[in-house]
């Protein structure tokens, strides 16, 4: 499995809303291969290039991906450390 995460503060980050291309954290949605994490990835970038032309908060640039072992691991432990 894998998650697509958001980098500065790692919540989990659901499916895009395809009305109005809002992507709101959602800690059981998972992806079952990299194929369709990256792909979910890609869609939520074009529409957020659509909507708006500067690349400085694309989701590619803000989101991240990891499997979900790497993720709880390393990832949700370093955050939880460094919040302590």
């Amino acid at each position: 499995m894998y998650y697509i995460y958001e980098r500065s503060s790692t919540f989990i980050m659901g499916k895009m809303n395809q009305r109005t291309g809002l992507v709101r954290p959602d800690a059981t949605k998972s992806y079952k291969t990299l194929g369709a994490a990256k792909t979910a990835l890609t869609k939520m970038s074009k529409r957020y290039r659509a909507d708006l032309l500067e690349s400085v908060n694309d989701p590619v640039y803000r989101y991240g991906i990891a499997a979900s072992g790497y993720f709880h691991q390393n990832i949700e432990n370093i955050r939880k450390e460094t919040m302590q």
